[in-house]
């Protein structure tokens, strides 16, 4: 098995992408998903977050309301910084592990969708055999943003402006088939996440192999980390 990764700007549709792969049989770690995960209310996560940033984040039932601390982070880089230094390694544990089963249920290839997968440049990044970025016009960036969390247009753009601008993002992708463009109709961008799904398949045995030891061998690296 190997490791794939794949981000992009945000609000520039990598749910989207990811949707089309797993219907096509892919195994996909969100990150997104994972990150919301570590700081359930009670766990470990959740209570580092509380004390970094007081009870005024939390929400009457005590779970950690997303807009307050988003308001926070996006408008202060320090900020953000402390709250990555908590969730990241929490994170790339639980890939980690989801990982590794997927090596043990006989995946070729796994997904790591993951919004900041460039800017953060974990241990994770180094074991990835082909980076996919997804990527929409700057003007539908902003405004999908601003639908999806109902943002203004300045909140969007601090929100936008905090990572890397999406026209490098574009340059760091393996190849052209690992460019997604979805700033078209869904029916263009399934016809782009296909094409890529037949490249993944199509890879050598022999790069599977490879892949598959160095996830292991940077895997008890991490363990050996935390």
């Amino acid at each position: 098995m190997f490791l794939v990764g794949l981000t992009g700007g945000i609000a520039s549709g990598k749910s989207t992408v990811t949707s089309i792969l797993r219907e096509a049989g892919c195994a996909v770690i969100d990150a997104d998903v994972i990150s919301r995960q570590v700081v359930q209310v009670g766990s470990k996560g959740w209570r580092q977050v509380r004390d970094q940033f007081g009870e005024d984040i939390l929400c009457p039932d005590g779970s950690i309301d997303r807009t307050k601390l988003g308001e926070i982070i996006f408008s202060d880089s320090t900020k953000r910084r402390q709250l990555n230094a908590i969730t990241h390694p929490l994170i790339r544990w639980e890939m980690l592990w989801q990982t590794m089963r997927n090596l043990f249920a006989g995946y070729r290839y796994t997904i790591i969708d993951a919004p900041l997968l460039i800017e953060t440049r974990g241990p994770i990044s180094a074991l990835l055999g082909d980076i996919i970025i997804v990527y929409c016009t700057p003007e539908q960036q902003l405004e999908r943003l601003q639908v999806r969390n109902s943002l203004t247009i300045e909140q969007a753009r601090n929100r936008i402006t905090s990572q890397m601008p999406l026209e490098e993002k574009k340059s760091m992708a393996t190849n052209n088939l690992c460019l997604i463009d979805n700033s078209g109709s869904y029916d263009d961008t399934r016809s782009q996440v296909l094409k890529l799904k037949e490249y993944l398949d199509s890879k050598r045995t022999t790069e599977v192999i490879r892949a598959a030891v160095a996830i292991i061998v940077g895997s008890l690296f991490i363990l050996l980390i935390f």
